[in-house]
């Protein structure tokens, strides 16, 4: 950063991590779905900046959920060349693993996945799940 400071380049900077996305009673609930899944389900989330963890206020949470997954729903999957397909492949099928396995951790700390988390070839249908506790591995 330091180094591109006396010629003003733009720069981003990747900390990794979960970063969060807050949503409140107030929003657009499309808008704030469109956000969702936008900074969870761009580039198949292999982003450290992607937006991993929602977190709704509670008058939001059933009517934020319900449109979320009818959206999620929606979404293609399939063969990354076709025009058609809206999420394609994970990066490896290492990492296709790695997902599965946090999803199975999830569920077994008492998370409910909603729509989604079924492994197809070396890709992962989007995932959308619910958790109540914070101590769950996903949510931290």
């Amino acid at each position: 950063m330091a180094d591109a400071a006396p010629t003003l380049k733009a720069v981003t900077l990747e900390l990794g991590g979960k970063s969060p996305l807050i949503i409140f009673d107030d929003a657009d609930l499309e808008n704030a779905v469109s956000g969702a899944m936008l900074g969870n389900f761009y580039s198949a989330g292999e982003v450290c900046s992607n937006g991993t963890r929602v977190f709704v206020q509670r008058k939001m949470r059933a009517r934020f959920l319900e449109r979320l997954q009818q959206r999620v729903q929606a979404m293609r999957v399939g063969d990354p060349m076709r025009d058609d397909t809206q999420v394609g492949s994970l990066i490896s099928a290492d990492h296709l693993e790695k997902v599965m396995g946090y999803i199975a951790r999830g569920r077994a700390e008492g998370a409910r996945v909603l729509v989604g988390g079924i492994a197809w070839s070396t890709a992962t249908w989007p995932a959308v799940i619910s958790w109540r506790r914070r101590c769950s591995r996903l949510s931290r």
